[in-house]
């Protein structure tokens, strides 16, 4: 019987080594984060430990659209701990790069719309693309202290698309 799966791994093209070395220098990521926090670009449901920024992301967004969709918009995704218990709002579901996971033991968990009865959980690794089924919720545990989460994001299917 078919097992319902939340996370499904993608065999698109690596991203370049040029483009992951521009993007992975941590005063990078540090200045993503911040001028996000700082310029007050989080959406009203966001959490403190999770910015989406498209900040510096010309390179990325024009490689995404030329190598895996052109009806895509490439942009970033840094988290700096847990974030809570969610769905994402306005999307179905979202195709994901995790480009440094923020520890060796980060896990994804789905659950049920009780919140509390965990469907499934998954440990991303880094430099694989997946689809994320976003409209379920879920959360991400286990990010280290002075770690970063970082990865790149597209929404696929969203609720008005």
């Amino acid at each position: 019987m078919y097992s319902p799966r939340y996370i499904q791994y993608l065999n698109f093209p690596q991203i370049p080594k040029d483009i992951l070395d521009a993007l992975t220098k941590p005063e990078h990521l540090v200045d993503l984060y911040k001028s996000a926090v700082m310029e007050n670009k989080r959406p009203a449901h966001s959490y403190d430990t999770y910015v989406w920024s498209n900040e510096l992301n010309e390179q990325i967004d024009a490689w995404g659209k030329q190598n895996i969709c052109p009806d895509m918009y490439y942009a970033f995704q840094v988290m700096t701990g847990l974030l809570p218990i969610h769905k994402d709002k306005g999307t179905i579901t979202k195709l994901n790069y995790v480009i440094s996971t923020g520890g060796d033991n980060v896990i994804t968990e789905f659950y049920d719309d009780d919140k509390t009865t965990q469907l499934a959980s998954y440990c991303i690794p880094e430099h694989r693309w997946h689809i994320f089924k976003a409209d379920t919720y879920h959360s991400v545990v286990n990010i280290e202290p002075g770690q970063y989460r970082f990865g790149i994001t597209a929404r696929i299917f969203g609720q008005n698309s």
